[in-house]
């Protein structure tokens, strides 16, 4: 029983990956593996339920217990896959929709989520403090590029419930 429900939370976790990013889920480099975690946040973000947890890390969002489904995924012979909802799905489309760029961009995608983090768990809605916030974590983001970002996500942020 427990390994169908594993299987159910990998196929799962693979297609909404796919469905965001239009490609399977990769883990071979860094970029993949974070691409992978931004990814599952961001989509955790928009009210996608059942997804793992994650915790600020060094790079942001991260689960150690989403990083071993990720490698679970990459490595079955048989990519697993789940019916993803139309409910679920209606809500990625305009998160590719407004963020296709970001996603597809190994830095950008890290931006985009530490913004969304920021406004959304830190509740720092103003951005200059929140810029402030994010370049005292990632000081290698330039500060216009960092409020850029942030206008960005502030304006499209009834995707993201904030």
């Amino acid at each position: 029983m427990k390994k169908m429900m594993k299987k159910r939370m990998l196929g799962r976790l693979n297609s909404l990956f796919k469905l965001a990013q239009g490609k399977e889920v990769e883990m071979e480099t860094f970029e993949d593996r974070l691409t992978f975690q931004k990814t599952i946040y961001l989509l955790h973000s928009l009210g996608i339920e059942g997804l793992p947890k994650q915790s600020w890390y060094v790079k942001g969002p991260y689960s150690f217990n989403l990083a071993t489904s990720g490698f679970m995924i990459w490595e079955a012979k048989e990519r697993p896959t789940k019916e993803i909802p139309e409910c679920e799905a209606e809500k990625i489309a305009p998160l590719r929709e407004a963020f296709a760029p970001e996603m597809e961009d190994f830095d950008k995608i890290e931006l985009l989520v530490s913004a969304v983090y920021v406004f959304k768990e830190e509740k720092i809605m103003d951005i200059e403090n929140a810029a402030k916030w994010i370049m005292g974590k990632k000081p290698w983001y330039k500060p216009g590029e960092t409020r850029q970002m942030l206008q960005k996500v502030l304006e499209k942020r009834r995707l993201f419930g904030f």
